[in-house]
């Protein structure tokens, strides 16, 4: 549960750096994404034909993509309450 919600907050704060920031900040924040999202290195080793099981690292992949997308969604919602 808790690599979930580390999911959701960095997609929460990936969109507040985006929207309120320099895109060079952006760049740093993508970066640290990329390095919390473990399964980014196994996706990309599938798609360049590492023969492994595909199907349960793309199930993984969208599902933290997923988990992302929900953060930065809720903190859109947020700042319109606010």
């Amino acid at each position: 549960m808790w690599p979930a919600l580390g999911m959701i907050a960095g997609g929460a704060l990936l969109w507040t750096v985006y929207s309120r920031c320099d895109a060079w900040v952006t760049a740093f924040v993508v970066m640290a994404m990329g390095t919390m999202v473990g399964n980014s290195m196994g996706m990309a080793s599938n798609l360049m034909g590492d023969g492994g099981d595909i199907a349960a690292m793309a199930s993984h992949w969208v599902l933290d993509g997923l988990m992302v997308g929900i953060g930065a969604m809720a903190s859109v919602k947020i700042a319109e309450m606010a």
